[in-house]
């Protein structure tokens, strides 16, 4: 209900500004998604069904993109996934032109590596869940997105030490190994093995001779689609680290500008501008769930947005401390939900996010939903 009322107030600014009606279609379509889930909420027998159809939407895209941009780091110069959007996927053009940025990568993957790293965790290793691990993880690595690191190492850390603490050091030091340890192993390894095909790398330090015509040679051939980005740019060619470039002159990447100039240019502190009212104030993103609600509901919505935060934070808080959710197989998508929905509301501080109809929207509305209800099936057994 409180979400509904969220998205509903976001209507009546589009009525008192000059913003576009069409940006209805945003709070419209978001109202009938909540509508569906609470249509069927004691209709279906399975209530992991939402969670179970939007993770399975979500895998073909985060592999077709996720090979997409491991293919531009191998048959490129490029050492890391930031930043290569949109060039990187000119391959799928003809089937969409709304390509994934790296952040909106990082983020779907973090989404998909969640369920996967617990089936790894509690029980025994099985090799391809391992190399899917592998590939997801290193896909995090290499997109850097700070928000993503942050929460991705403090959700290993807290698995390990929390999750974990009943069972035997040998078990934790393999699986610290294998889930915490080797993902970085493997993405160096990679990383340094193309490094020393283009440069020489090791051979240099070991004093042996590198073919450097083999090696031009190789990257010319295999590089021939993005000739045309490669040529005059120097960072692609000879790279000096593979840390993303950061801008010196803002940490936030200027976030912190926009949410300032949405607070002082806003003369709707109500009802706010409409739907999308950071672009209607300031033409950008304002990247805060918080800030757009704002900008978009005003107070009332602002309010709404706070109340759901806060809600759900504390159900996740407490379903993992107080109501302690054992890490067992049958409790993998109630966890899952549970740490996702963490994540995207951390993700929120820097992203627009749930605020409106998106990917973080629909994967937190299947995820509240497993968390309600599993939760009343807990309470109705005691």
């Amino acid at each position: 209900l409180i979400y509904s009322l969220y998205f509903f107030f976001q209507l009546p600014g589009l009525l008192l500004t000059g913003n576009s009606l069409i940006n209805s279609y945003y709070a419209i379509i978001s109202l009938i998604a909540i509508f569906l889930v609470a249509a069927s909420y004691n209709k279906i027998l399975n209530k992991n069904i939402f969670y179970i159809i939007s993770f399975s939407i979500l895998t073909p895209v985060v592999f077709v993109y996720g090979y997409l941009s491991w293919e531009w780091i191998v048959k490129t110069h490029n050492l890391n996934m930031y930043g290569t959007w949109p060039h990187v996927f000119y391959d799928i053009e003809n089937f969409s032109t709304n390509f994934i940025r790296s952040s909106g990568l990082a983020r779907s993957t973090m989404i998909l590596i969640i369920p996967l790293f617990f089936l790894l965790l509690i029980q025994p290793i099985k090799s391809l869940y391992l190399l899917l691990y592998l590939f997801l993880s290193s896909i995090i690595y290499l997109t850097q997105s700070r928000i993503v690191l942050l929460f991705y190492f403090s959700f290993l850390i807290f698995s390990f030490v929390y999750l974990m603490w009943n069972e035997s050091l040998k078990q934790k030091i393999i699986k610290i190994f294998i889930l915490g340890l080797l993902p970085i192993l493997f993405f160096n390894l990679t990383l340094l093995a193309k490094e020393e095909m283009r440069s020489g790398f090791v051979s240099k330090r070991l004093g042996i001779e590198h073919n450097k015509d083999r090696s031009k040679k190789f990257f010319r051939e295999y590089n021939k689609k993005y000739d045309f980005i490669l040529q005059g740019d120097t960072r692609f060619q000879d790279p000096e680290n593979y840390i993303r470039a950061l801008d010196p002159t803002t940490f936030t990447s200027n976030r912190f500008g926009y949410w300032k100039s949405i607070i002082h240019e806003s003369n709707e502190p109500i009802f706010g501008y409409g739907v999308l009212g950071d672009r209607f104030l300031i033409n950008f993103n304002s990247a805060n769930t918080l800030i757009y609600s704002y900008a978009s509901g005003g107070l009332i919505s602002l309010i709404l947005m706070i109340i759901i935060l806060l809600r759900y934070t504390y159900l996740c808080i407490h379903s993992i401390f107080f109501r302690k959710i054992h890490l067992k197989k049958e409790n993998i998508v109630l966890l899952s939900s549970i740490f996702t929905m963490s994540f995207l509301m951390l993700r929120g501080i820097v992203e627009v996010g749930i605020g409106v109809f998106s990917i973080d929207f629909l994967i937190f509305l299947s995820c509240l939903i497993v968390c309600e209800q599993n939760l009343k099936k807990l309470d109705e057994k005691r």
